[in-house]
């Protein structure tokens, strides 16, 4: 604008025109009209882009609950007896497994303590 004006003013004690005044005034309200909507732009972008993505993750959300979740409770329940029996028969051999390991423990146990009863008496009884 500062351009414009010098050329409109080569000298200073030229004046204007209301005509030219008209149209500096007209050209500075443009120019002021875009800066500001480029400045509001510029601060609304991330606003209007993270209410977006609310928006678009709470449609997907309402999706699945509606269209996928029942399908998935559906599987569910036919499975039902198979994963109840599957617990059950996976919970009897962890307790088979560890009934082996405490009897092998108590074993070991045991056999140690009879080595170093044998030991003790063979010190103490000569």
């Amino acid at each position: 604008m500062t351009g414009l004006l010098n050329f409109l003013l080569p000298s200073k004690n030229m004046e204007l025109s209301q005509e030219q005044i008209q149209q500096i005034v007209q050209e500075a309200t443009e120019s002021l009209k875009l800066k500001l909507k480029s400045d509001l732009m510029a601060g609304l972008e991330p606003a209007i882009r993270s209410t977006a993505q609310q928006v678009v993750r709470q449609h997907v959300e309402s999706w699945i609950s509606e269209n996928v979740l029942p399908s998935v409770t559906i599987m569910l329940e036919e499975g039902k007896a198979s994963l109840e029996a599957s617990a059950i028969e996976g919970a009897s051999l962890i307790a088979e497994e560890l009934a082996e390991a405490m009897k092998k423990s108590a074993h070991t146990s045991l056999q140690s303590s009879l080595y170093r009863r044998r030991i003790f008496e063979a010190l103490f009884s000569s």
